[in-house]
């Protein structure tokens, strides 16, 4: 599935956002899918505190036009993120970052999935798309609805 401007659009708000909040470097880009992609700190280090988020239109496989063909989509977004699990509060993705990084995500108005890489595998983006890391979801925020449904 390919991304739309409105993914987009979320991707550089919330980027925006996190570079505020977080002490952390933030670097934006696109996966294979084109689907903005936001790297939080060194997340090719195992044990860092690092951090991936990726915004997508949520999953409408049977949009279809009168044709046949992929109809364009509205639909609400999804706002991915995915850390490093650990075993200590100290090191890595610390927990005051993950509430920092999830609020902001959930001020969105999007749906937001919270999946772990393995400890000791460091931020892997194949995981956050694996719903096996998925570790919980989060309904769009109901104070913030316009954004992800206009």
């Amino acid at each position: 599935m390919s991304t739309t401007y409105k993914a987009q659009a979320i991707a550089h708000e919330l980027a925006d956002r996190l570079k505020v909040s977080l002490a952390l470097a933030v670097s934006e880009s696109f996966d294979s899918d084109q689907n903005p992609l936001i790297q939080l700190g060194d997340a090719l280090t195992t044990g860092s505190e690092a951090a991936l988020v990726k915004v997508e239109p949520a999953d409408w496989p049977l949009a279809k036009d009168i044709l046949g063909n992929s109809a364009l989509q509205y639909t609400p977004h999804v706002v991915k993120l995915l850390w490093e699990a650990h075993h200590s509060s100290t090191a890595g993705f610390t927990a005051a970052d993950r509430l920092q990084l999830m609020a902001r995500a959930a001020e969105m108005g999007c749906e937001v999935r919270v999946y772990e890489s393995s400890y000791g595998d460091g931020v892997v983006l194949a995981d956050i798309d694996d719903e096996d890391k998925l570790v919980t979801a989060v309904s769009p925020d109901a104070w913030h609805p316009l954004i992800s449904q206009q």
